[in-house]
Formats: structure tokens, sequence, C-alpha cells
């Protein structure tokens, strides 16, 4: 889905579009056909159904990736998945349809007509929302600075233009002889005068500046004259976070840490996420309690050794707890090597172990773990001392993940597929940070969402 700061607004946008487009589409459906064919008849709701067959829409887009924050940016990438989202929206209307009442069998002609008009508006509502974003009516980005972060902030905004940011240029207090954004970009290759700045925001050009607090070339003086003047004035971090979804680590000052806002602790919101966890994990054992035991049998007469297979992992606040697993490998797999990072087409998985990794039924015995208190369902993903040991001599900031209880999901885990190797740790890091500094219920709500895809899609698995 999408993170709390990065892109909300746009999404409840798209979101809230796509339901109106998809439920007019329904509308005008059911009038073309009925011209021909008398469909509605007193039992059928017309304003019922055309909601529900714009909740299908939506629930078709969001499986297409279409509400997350990387986002098809060329026209050819947006037709070609609203397409693919019409296909599945066709699967999932079949679905609905079979399950349901014959208040939904108004004929094929109904269903076709429908597909084909909601394809062809959503395609003109999303190249239209895109072209706004892409220049049409963007915020212009200036960046006062020249370190590595602010040249990746540069990159990120091209690579997302769709958030409708555009960066102009780089602020310096004196020209240089090669512009930073010749490096990377030939749109952000504009290397402006501090001095020659008040012409890009007094004729509106410019909205933002991005601020590398290392940058000693600006005021504060000078850049209170902008901000109260309507110029939006943000730190590098801030502004990465914003676009991204996750931390900038290999760069992030601890100071701004220390006082960035978030990391919100008061004792009624963990309370509440407890709550959740404990009554979401006692329906999932309830409702997943017939898997389990398939999986428990299939597991039985595929390979020899136990049904189960436990490990020690790093938990809350540094504590070693042991997490629980269905056997996915072959009994001793671990002896001759110990503690290691799965391959891919690791050969010590089993077959029944390949099928129940990339659906995550392996997890299921972690709601155990949830139940006692040593995990959550939403957190970062709980390591091996022996691998976190090493982490933590690597990544200076990686033991702060310890300071929330970790989860059978996360942030890191829908945005990033599995790792194994100390940078996938990094690039981790810098999701499960954010997820640490931006927690809310809704997120665990968007994660949660989002996990299911991943389950189903098998992404990440290995």
């Amino acid at each position: 889905m999408f993170a709390p700061h990065a892109v909300t607004n746009r999404c409840i946008i798209l979101i809230a579009g796509d339901f109106v487009v998809a439920t007019l589409a329904a509308y005008a459906a059911l009038a073309i056909v009925s011209l021909s064919v008398p469909l509605i008849s007193a039992h059928h709701d017309l304003v019922s159904l055309a909601l529900l067959f714009g909740v299908l829409c939506v629930i078709a887009n969001y499986f297409q990736d279409l509400y997350s924050i990387e986002q098809p940016s060329s026209g050819g990438q947006i037709v070609a998945a609203l397409l693919m989202a019409a296909v599945k929206l066709c699967c999932i209307a079949a679905i609905v349809i079979t399950l349901s009442d014959d208040k939904l069998l108004l004929g094929r002609r109904v269903y076709i007509t429908y597909v084909g008009i909601a394809t062809i508006l959503l395609i003109v509502w999303r190249l239209a929302v895109n072209a706004v974003a892409a220049g049409r009516v963007s915020n212009g980005v200036m960046i006062l600075g020249d370190g590595k972060l602010t040249r990746l902030i540069a990159r990120e905004i091209e690579q997302r233009s769709h958030l409708g940011y555009r960066c102009l240029g780089f602020v310096h207090g004196a020209r240089r002889q090669r512009a930073i954004g010749d490096t990377f970009s030939s749109r952000s290759d504009t290397t402006y005068l501090a001095s020659s700045l008040n012409s890009l925001f007094v004729n509106g050009r410019a909205n933002s500046l991005v601020v590398d607090a290392n940058e000693p070339t600006c005021p504060p003086q000078e850049l209170m004259k902008w901000r109260v003047r309507g110029v939006e004035i943000i730190d590098c971090e801030s502004f990465y976070e914003r676009i991204t979804g996750k931390l900038p680590v290999s760069e992030l000052r601890e100071t701004w840490l220390l006082f960035a806002p978030g990391f919100m602790r008061q004792k009624w919101r963990l309370l509440l996420k407890r709550l959740v966890d404990v009554v979401t994990a006692m329906v999932l054992m309830i409702c997943c309690f017939p898997v389990a035991v398939l999986t428990a049998i299939a597991i039985r007469l595929d390979s020899a050794g136990p049904l189960f297979y436990s490990q020690h992992r790093v938990g809350f606040e540094g504590q070693v707890f042991r997490i629980w697993k269905f056997r996915s490998m072959r009994s001793g797999a671990e002896n001759p090597t110990g503690a290691t990072w799965a391959l891919v087409g690791d050969p010590r998985v089993t077959r029944v172990g390949r099928v129940i990794r990339r659906l995550r039924i392996d997890e299921l015995p972690q709601l155990l773990n949830v139940l006692v208190g040593d995990m959550s369902l939403i957190g970062p993903r709980p390591e091996r001392p022996e691998i976190t040991t090493d982490l933590n001599r690597a990544l200076p900031l990686y033991d702060y993940r310890h300071s929330i209880r970790p989860g059978l999901t996360g942030w890191a885990q829908v945005c990033y597929p599995y790792g194994s190797t100390v940078e996938d740790a990094r690039e981790k890091l810098c999701y499960d940070l954010y997820y640490i500094k931006n927690w809310s219920l809704s997120f665990d709500i968007q994660i949660m969402l989002q996990t299911v895809k991943v389950v189903l899609y098998g992404r990440g698995a290995r």
C-alpha cells in the first residue's frame, strides 16, 4: 500500500478516484445493456451493484500494485498495469458471483461491458493524474547542498515523478565548475547561487527547499525569509523519508534521530497494539487450524524428522527467545554450516518445505510466540544471535531495531525481498527504522493488507 508520510494523500486520491470511476462505469454498463435487454428486475438494487463493482475494481487495482509507493510512470506502463488489473477484476468478480446469490447473476454482457468501460475510463483517469503529477502541476524542489544524500534525493525525485515533485536544481554559495546533477540526471543539472533564488521563489517555480544540515552556505536568516513567504523548508532526511518510505541509514545523523518527530511510545498505544496482536493471533490460529493439520501430515509423509523447528532469535531489548516454525528443511540441515542465511533454491529445503515457505505457512507456529509476548504481528523480523552480532558491528544503527517487539511481518518484509547479505540487511534497516519512527495502528493495517498480497504472490520466498 503506502507509507504514512510518503504518498498517503496521493494514494487516497487514487483510491477514491478509481472507486468513483469504476462505480460510474457500472452505472453506464447497466444502462447500456438494459437498452436491449431488461436486466434490472425488482429485486436488483442498482446503487448497491454499482458500489460493489467499484469496490471490486479497487481490490483488483490493489493486487496490481497500483497503490504502492513504486508506481508505473510512463503511459505504456500505466496502460499495461490497468489491463492486467482488468484481468484480475474478472477473476475476482467471478469468485464473488460464484459465492453470492442470484442478485449478481446479470448475464455475461453486463460484466464484459462493465470491464471494458471501466478499463477505458480508468486509463483516461490515471493518465490524466500522471500527466498532472509529472509536471503540469508539480511541486518544484530546490536542493541546498552538494553531499551524497542530496544527490540521492535528486535521483529519487526523478525516479518517482508520479509523486508530483520536480527537482529544479542545486543551490551553492559559489558557482561550481561542474553541476552536481550531471553525475546522474539530465533534468536536474542546474546549479544556482544562493543569492539568485529570490526569482525562483517569487515566480512560483520552486515550492520547497530541501536543506542539507551540513551545508554552511545559506544563513538561517535567509532561510527564514523564504519560509515566512510560504516556501517549505525541510531537511534532507525528512524529505527522503517522505518520498521513499524509508530512512537513509548510510547517511543518517543520529542527532537527527534524536530530535525528529515520531517514536511515540505512550502506554495506551502499546496496550492497543498488544490487544490487537492477541485477538488477531487467536482468530488466525482458529482459522488456520485446518491448514496447520494438513501441513503437519504433509511434512510427516515427505521426510523424516520432527514437525517443528525452533531457533534462537534476538527480540525486544536484545532478549533472546525461541522461535517456532514448521520444519521446511531436512533434519540436521544446518549441522555442517551453522547459522547461515537461506539461499535461492536452497538445497536443504524439502519438497513440502518449498511450498510452505512460498506460502509462508511455515511461519504459522509463530502465532504462539505472539500470544506469549515474544513477538508482535507487525515489526522488524527477528534475526539469529550469531548474525545479529555481525550486523551490529557492520551497521551502527542496527541495534535500534530491538527497541520494539519483532514481528511476523513488517514494513521491510513487504517493501524489500528476502536478503542474504549485509547490504540487504542495511536496506531492510532503512525500512525498519522508518516503521519504528512512524508506527501507528493504521500503518499496521496497511502492512497486514500488503502482507496478504506478498503471501499470495509468493514474493521473496526462499
